[in-house]
């Protein structure tokens, strides 16, 4: 009877079917399962938690803050060094910025998301140049973490360990840095997640190239920073008219906290 019931039971075939690292968890009480929460092991350092719902019914009894608490000492027992999770940035989710900052996390920042799915074939895909070391762009930008994939909203962390890896994902289009890792999921579902690191001095132009990774794909996230967002999301707008929140489009903002264990 939960809103969003569909997200949970995405998690559970992330951990359970496709064998994802970490684990699907709930919190008892009163003989029921009061709440649910995924603890996602996105490599040898990260735990990101996320997912967290509680039943109605126990709603104001500080459960939430308490299943967050165990579950950060269970990623530092399983050798995590840090752990994040990110929650929409509307008032409706103040719960969880208090219980944020009630457990030490710290802001890692707040991004847009653009989300596109199921666009018609209209747009030639772009040729993109390799980026050497993207892993500096992010460092120049003052970013900590990287928007890593989607379904599941997952952030990492920009470590030096992990330097190979964003490089390899690094690319330029019409001059802006972009990264770029894309993915085909069982059952032959195809994302892309795409994250802007320069405010392009023509976004009509650069994001029209971007919208053609959204043909043929169920699903694209565009991420960039909160202060871009009236400038690129009024270039969306320009370009697809037709474009409707829950129709092929899905405009939404991450804020990002983490904690080093």
């Amino acid at each position: 009877r939960l809103p969003n019931f569909d997200y949970v039971k995405m998690i559970v075939r992330l951990h359970l079917d496709e064998k994802r690292p970490g684990g699907c968890y709930v919190w008892r009480a009163e003989g029921r399962i009061a709440a649910f929460c995924g603890l996602n092991y996105l490599n040898p350092d990260d735990a990101w938690l996320y997912g967290m719902r509680v039943a109605p019914s126990f709603h104001n009894r500080g459960i939430a803050t308490r299943f967050t608490r165990a579950l950060i000492k269970t990623a530092g027992r399983d050798g995590r060094s840090w752990v994040g999770l990110n929650t929409s940035d509307q008032p409706s989710h103040r719960p969880v910025f208090r219980i944020a900052e009630k457990l030490s996390m710290e802001s890692e920042g707040i991004y847009c998301n653009d989300g596109f799915w199921s666009l018609r074939r209209r747009l030639a895909v772009p040729r993109l140049r390799h980026h050497p070391d993207i892993f500096e762009e992010f460092l120049k930008q003052g970013r900590t973490t990287v928007f890593h994939d989607t379904p599941g909203w997952f952030w990492s962390r920009l470590l030096p360990a992990r330097r190979e890896w964003v490089n390899a994902h690094g690319y330029v289009l019409q001059g802006i840095p972009l990264h770029i890792t894309r993915r085909t999921h069982p059952e032959h579902r195809k994302s892309a997640t795409i994250n802007l690191l320069e405010l392009p001095p023509d976004p009509k132009r650069l994001l029209a190239s971007l919208l053609a990774f959204a043909q043929g794909r169920n699903w694209i996230v565009v991420n960039y920073p909160l202060e871009w967002k009236r400038t690129i999301r009024s270039a969306w707008h320009e370009l697809v008219p037709t474009l409707r929140r829950n129709h092929h489009y899905y405009a939404g903002a991450e804020r990002v906290s983490g904690k080093c264990l």
